[in-house]
């Protein structure tokens, strides 16, 4: 293959250049540097594995394309930590899924970053208690929020001695140390009893 003269049927003289043979030590022809054999054709090792530069043969890479974030695992190209194969290309973890550090894939994070509020929840990054997504980071719910959604004032849970209602987080009753309703109280403060619900001053109190 690629021989166009040769002084022997199993030694070549010269090589077709123009489809990416040379001459190798055997005299025979043999596909350049960052290109290997596909059936009867030379194909860059980047066609052939996704991020390879030099590749001895169709499936084994000796060297990968570095500076675009793939480095050499098994013989062949993977993304570097903190980067997905996205098409041919690796894309930072963190501009595939917000607030995600390390990634295995383009849909499955491994890590988040914690620094900015992030939690790692079934291969997602989640923000934080008390803190809630508003598209790029997590900003601080309102104080009387466990946790919030959408904005900060969008409550979906309180803080002791608070009960939810329709997204915002009341009060509890006078006495009432925790709540479901104002008229549901579930705990009572020194100095008042629990009586269906509601919490009533200690006789004499």
């Amino acid at each position: 293959m690629g021989c166009l003269t040769c002084s022997s049927t199993t030694s070549c003289s010269t090589c077709d250049t123009s489809v990416f043979f040379a001459l190798d030590a055997s005299n025979r022809c043999s596909c350049i540097e960052g290109y290997a054999l596909n059936g009867t054709v030379c194909k860059t090792c980047d066609s052939l594995i996704t991020g390879c530069t030099i590749c001895p043969s169709k499936s084994i890479c000796t060297q990968c394309r570095t500076a675009d974030n793939f480095l050499l695992s098994n013989s062949s190209c993977a993304c570097n930590t903190g980067y997905a194969l996205t098409g041919t290309a690796c894309q930072t973890c963190s501009s595939l899924m917000v607030g995600c550090l390390t990634c295995s894939s383009r849909s499955v994070c491994t890590s988040c970053d914690t620094n900015n509020r992030f939690l790692l929840s079934s291969s997602l990054c989640l923000c934080q208690d008390t803190f809630y997504f508003n598209g790029t980071g997590c900003p601080t719910c309102d104080p009387a929020c466990v946790n919030c959604r959408g904005t900060a004032t969008n409550c979906t849970s309180c803080v002791k001695g608070k009960y939810l209602m329709n997204g915002n987080c009341l009060t509890c009753a006078v006495g009432c140390l925790d709540c479901t309703l104002s008229t549901q109280c579930n705990s009572c403060g020194d100095g008042f009893n629990l009586v269906n619900g509601i919490c009533k001053c200690n006789t004499g109190t």
